[in-house]
């Protein structure tokens, strides 16, 4: 187990928060002391623009996408509370980030609660889903923009055929960390503006002929809208029945932090390209002869909370986020 986990579930066991308060404050304010200097590094290392570089190591090519990074400590930090199940995301973080991920465990020693973004959450917890829902019918399942995506090498039961398509930097990175990559699962590089995806996935083993799940997180934000139409187009020459799995949102342009959120990202040089409602998702599916259903429910907050802190939920930025399953007819 990771040495910051072990320190979670070592610092929770103590219940400090129950001690009488002569006991509990002396204990708080010493965390406080080690937390300072730890977000005055992370915080002056952002200012300086320094920290995406830092995070990744290496050079441009070598490292992984930034916003990858940061779901995976959120990621990270849903599976220390138990609100998700993804116990690989801590081999993926980088040094500054497992500094990072140490202040939020303190804090929440400290402020007696704990903060991650629910919809990555509830992300994590709906592919999780639909993989372990998946009859034998489905032989196999294709992760587009896999990113630090670990579903492939945590969960039991998978169909044969297993594939990971995306950015050679991105794979370059994930491969470099994961200490244990399931030895079935067969990674794919490819630019999804440049090159056929499929085309590429078909040389790797992949029959189109075959159910499959197709699982496309985090990555319709950054494509173009021709971009998705292939992607679309690509899918349903796959068996019927193949499912597409995936989330899509929209930004409210009236709020500034949702004006904020967009600009930060174009500055790191990964904007956001698309966006879509229900409504113009749906009808752009049937033009590929996809039934689509959509998913509200917070997954999350399904799990047991009684021996954790505090849940406090993050916004999302002025970003409005949803989670849906296609199916293709």
């Amino acid at each position: 187990m990771h040495w910051l986990i072990q320190l979670n579930n070592f610092l929770q066991s103590r219940s400090i928060h129950k001690n009488p308060f002569f006991i509990r404050w002396p204990i708080k304010l010493g965390l406080l002391l080690v937390v300072v200097p730890l977000d005055i590094i992370g915080i002056t290392l952002t200012s300086l623009g320094l920290l995406n570089r830092i995070c990744f190591g290496g050079s441009v090519k070598d490292r992984g996408s930034w916003t990858s990074m940061q779901v995976t400590m959120q990621r990270f930090i849903g599976y220390v509370y138990g609100y998700c199940d993804d116990h690989l995301a801590v081999q993926l973080l980088s040094k500054t980030q497992l500094i990072i991920g140490l202040s939020i465990i303190l804090k929440s020693i400290i402020y007696e609660n704990v903060h991650v973004h629910q919809f990555v959450v509830e992300r994590c917890n709906f592919g999780d889903q639909m993989i372990k829902e998946l009859d034998s019918s489905f032989e196999q399942i294709v992760i587009l923009g896999a990113g630090n995506d670990t579903r492939l090498h945590r969960l039991d039961h998978l169909p044969p055929y297993l594939f990971e398509i995306d950015a050679p930097s991105t794979q370059h990175y994930k491969l470099s960390k994961l200490k244990n990559p399931n030895p079935n699962v067969r990674f794919i590089p490819v630019n999804f503006e440049l090159e056929s995806w499929l085309e590429k996935l078909i040389l790797c083993g992949f029959n189109c002929s075959r159910k499959t799940l197709f699982i496309w997180d985090g990555v319709l934000y950054y494509l173009t809208v021709p971009s998705y139409r292939s992607t679309l187009r690509d899918i349903s020459k796959c068996a019927k029945g193949s499912k597409l799995a995936f989330d899509f949102g929209y930004t409210d342009n009236d709020r500034f932090i949702a004006r904020v959120g967009v600009m930060v990202l174009k500055s790191i040089g990964e904007p956001f390209v698309s966006a879509f409602n229900q409504q113009q998702i749906t009808k752009l599916l049937k033009e590929y002869n996809f039934n689509v259903e959509f998913f509200t429910n917070n997954t999350a907050t399904k799990r047991d909370s009684s021996s954790v802190p505090r849940i406090s939920y993050l916004a999302h930025g002025g970003i409005n986020l949803n989670l849906a399953c296609a199916v293709l007819v």
